[in-house]
């Protein structure tokens, strides 16, 4: 199996930075370390791979195959020579495991958690909203030109949004030959915070139960678990963020070495490369690492280091930022489109309506009575402020994605934040003190800059993941005999119902008639739109989200593969789903060709003038007997096909 490759080479750059890692510094050598390392130099291989080999269409099996290839000969060469594979993973194997039978349950409930995420994303074919839209789709259109250059769509925010998930999952993709392991990327970004963040509470200073306490609160965040199994790249944003605070950290502690500032830069160039969400989150934590250089630097060495951190930004960055300067005029897409997505005014109030309406998103409960009353009190007391709650409104949606609130999460940042407070001459010092605000500054920067959104407490999910550090080290501190257990014990079992019963992806289905594993619908939690994937073949779970759109589309492909059309036209609304298009056809691996004909005219210039779709899939037609000299081949409800061998381009 190709996917091997990459995989080979993050554990060959794993093995030998946990030999590397440069002694005589204050705090231990720690493998986390060197694993949080090890990624970011592949996260890094991934961008400029992707780059380098779409400038020359090279992006494909041949290209991604050869590339990872080389490098982990490369890495294998050295590190033999050198000898730090050997001096690498003789240290793995002599590290000494210093918990106590509590933590030794903890975290085998962490392993269980995890393998369980790993089995549904392995699973569960990619069947998110946004996935079905964008996420995969754009990675679709990528691995049929082999290279990252726009192309025509209905959906813009295939071209706007950052794209790093995707080229990770292009990869995957690309070696395994199908999007099978897609959403292992998700579930890797969720590994490896759970690991940053026990290395970040151990880097605050907290003993092996923090570290645990703080991995565990990681793991159970509920939109968490529910997105560590699909193609979203909220949790991708949340792992770099915890591999740049943890280098922060360490800059605030002491001296970076060399390849400390290139792992800053990358996780930084990264973040960015990701999601938009990740910058306001960035930016407090660079606030605090710019006050430390300033204090404790000489001039030249801070514009040495943020040369370093400049270059590393612009290189990872620039193909992307190119791509939208060409296409839209901006290195984020149009201005229109950047200030929709940003705060429209500034300053307390707004502030204070933001953060509300955001906080409250995660207290939706199954009342629609009481979800009203809720949002019309916080509007009420909006008002009196100026502002008010627009068209906010509270969804029950518990084991949705993209909805599901977490208010045991609120609780305990309330209770942290108390117990911080009360203990704070024994919990806090600079560093910690610096770490907390720094995190509470980034989820008011994220309220500040960024739009408020119906669907937006998936964007918080970084925020959690970064304050699970704060709830260790403060646990660490206090250290209750009983209460650190309880509430470990307690997370784990909460995060049970998110774990079995996710809406998209369940495995165990909650059903009015229950089938193979699954159990009667239960009041309040309501019901599973799909059975348990352990049991529906993957094409119905790709619908779960949609299920009266699943006959529609799959009758619409099985004519078009029994037509025998190679050159298939979509002429559909932007907000439709087309990945599940490809998914259905096996495009590209099958020969078939899919392109967009409903674009915006500033995509006219990317317009394949040679390309003659014998098959076009329309939603927007309307009924009508000819589509560009095809005939109505069939009316399915949904959509349109026309089939023929005579398509007429639009007139210029």
């Amino acid at each position: 199996m190709l996917i091997v490759l990459p995989l080979l080479t993050f554990a060959l750059l794993f093995v030998c930075l946990n030999a590397a890692q440069e002694p005589g510094q204050p705090e231990p050598p720690d493998w986390r370390k060197a694993f949080l390392q090890a990624a970011l130099l592949w996260g890094g291989l991934v961008a400029l791979s992707s780059e380098a080999l779409g400038f020359f269409n090279l992006l494909g099996l041949p290209g991604v195959a050869g590339f990872w290839l080389v490098f982990a000969v490369m890495i294998a060469g050295v590190g033999w020579k050198t000898g730090v594979l050997k001096q690498g993973w003789n240290g793995l194997l002599r590290r000494k495991n210093n918990l106590d039978r509590l933590e030794k349950w903890v975290g085998g409930c962490l392993v269980f958690l995890v393998s369980v995420l790993f089995l549904i994303s392995v699973i569960a074919p990619s069947n998110n909203t946004d996935s079905m839209q964008y996420h995969m789709s754009r990675v679709a259109h990528w691995a049929q030109n082999q290279s990252l250059r726009h192309y025509p769509t209905g959906f813009e925010p295939q071209l706007l949004n950052p794209i790093w998930a995707e080229e990770a999952i292009l990869h995957i993709r690309i070696l395994w030959g199908s999007d099978q392991p897609a959403n292992l990327v998700q579930w890797f970004a969720m590994l490896g915070s759970l690991i940053g963040v026990s290395a970040l509470a151990k880097l605050l200073g907290a003993n092996s139960r923090g570290q645990i306490a703080a991995a565990v609160f990681a793991a159970c965040l509920p939109i968490g678990i529910l997105e560590a199994t699909s193609t979203q790249n909220d949790y991708v944003a949340a792992f770099w963020l915890v591999c740049l605070a943890y280098f922060v950290i360490l800059g605030a502690r002491r001296r970076l070495s060399q390849l400390e500032w290139i792992s800053l830069a990358l996780a930084l160039s990264l973040g960015m490369l990701t999601k938009g969400t990740f910058y306001p989150y960035a930016v407090p934590f660079g606030i605090w690492f710019i006050a430390v250089r300033v204090v404790r630097e000489k001039p030249r060495f801070i514009a040495v280091q943020s040369l370093i951190l400049a270059v590393t930004a612009v290189l990872l960055n620039a193909g992307y930022w190119l791509r939208n300067i060409q296409t839209y005029g901006g290195p984020l897409g149009p201005a229109a489109w950047v200030q929709n997505q940003t705060a429209k005014s500034f300053g307390l109030a707004p502030l204070a309506a933001t953060l509300s309406k955001n906080i409250l998103l995660n207290f939706a409960t199954p009342s629609e009575w009481l979800n009203a009353k809720l949002v019309a009190w916080l509007d009420t007391v909006l008002t009196w402020m100026g502002q008010g709650t627009g068209t906010m409104r509270l969804i029950w949606a518990w084991n949705y994605e993209d909805l599901a609130g977490n208010p045991l999460g609120v609780g305990l940042v309330l209770l942290t934040l108390i117990l911080v407070y009360i203990f704070r001459k024994k919990i806090l010092n600079p560093i910690r003190t610096g770490y907390l605000l720094a995190v509470l500054a980034a989820f008011l920067m994220l309220c500040l800059v960024v739009t408020f959104d119906q669907y937006g407490v998936r964007y918080q999910l970084p925020f959690w993941v970064a304050f699970a550090a704060v709830f260790g080290f403060t646990l660490s501190e206090i250290n209750p005999p009983r209460l650190a257990p309880a509430l470990m014990f307690f997370l784990l079992l909460t995060a049970l119902p998110y774990t079995l019963i996710n809406r998209s992806r369940p495995i165990l289905a909650l059903r009015q008639n229950p089938e193979r594993f699954g159990i009667r619908c239960l009041p309040g939690l309501g019901c599973t739109s799909v059975g348990s994937i352990l049991h529906e073949p993957p094409s119905a779970v790709m619908f779960a989200n949609w299920t009266e759109i699943r006959d529609p589309y799959q009758a619409i492909t099985r004519a078009v593969q029994a037509s025998g059309c190679k050159n298939v036209g979509l002429q559909i609304d932007s907000h439709e789903w087309e990945y599940p298009y490809w998914w259905l056809l096996q495009a590209p691996q099958s020969g078939i060709r899919i392109e967009t004909l409903y674009y915006a005219p500033a995509l006219n210039q990317y317009e394949d003038p040679a390309f003659k779709p014998c098959a076009v899939i329309c939603t927007l037609c309307g009924g009508k007997p000819e589509y560009r000299g095809l005939p109505l081949a069939g009316d399915f409800g949904f959509g349109l096909l026309y089939a023929g061998e005579n398509y007429q381009p639009a007139a210029p």
